[in-house]
């Protein structure tokens, strides 16, 4: 996301005078507004990786977003990339849920070989059987749900980086407007 923030040509804050028309006006508060919003969005954005990063706790992660989202309290570009980031963590969370499908299935798999060589009875043996079908149906689940993360993460990031653009592209018309 911060290429696009890179590429939005920054404007000096227009200070606005009483003598402002209307239109004047009203186009420099959304200027200066979305200036706000981008540097603050800057800014911010360190902390809000961090704090995903760092915190696993989901309550006290929870609490420590709130308190980032009431310091920038409207910025639109922030609660959007609250949400990229949450998406993020939850991807992360059923990947490693997923990988540790893979080593009960890697481990039953050799309880179950282990059970056939030592001539357990046979419904032992199918119950590990079944517990290792039962592993890879959750599997295959998992990934599924992954899957659809992960395209909500990307429609997350293309929401994110059209609202920019946006953005960017009303700041222009405001500042040609003046």
């Amino acid at each position: 996301m911060m290429k696009y923030l890179k590429s939005f040509n920054k404007f000096e804050a227009l200070t606005i005078s009483l003598t402002d028309d209307p239109e004047d006006k009203v186009a420099k508060e959304e200027i200066n507004k979305t200036e706000k919003y981008l540097k603050d969005y800057s800014v911010v954005r360190a902390e809000i990786d961090n704090a995903f990063l760092s915190i696993k706790d989901n309550e006290n992660l929870n609490a420590k977003i709130s308190e980032i989202s009431k310091k920038n309290a409207g910025n639109p570009l922030i609660d959007e990339y609250v949400k990229v980031s949450a998406l993020q963590r939850r991807v992360k969370d059923a990947q490693e849920e997923l990988s540790s499908y893979s080593d009960e299935i890697f481990r039953a798999k050799e309880e179950a070989k282990e059970l056939a060589r030592s001539k357990s009875d046979a419904a032992t043996i199918q119950a590990k059987t079944k517990m290792v079908t039962d592993i890879e149906k959750k599997q295959a689940e998992k990934k599924t749900d992954i899957d659809i993360l992960k395209k909500e993460v990307l429609d997350a990031e293309k929401k994110m980086k059209d609202q920019m653009e946006k953005m960017k592209k009303d700041s222009a018309d405001n500042m040609a407007n003046l």
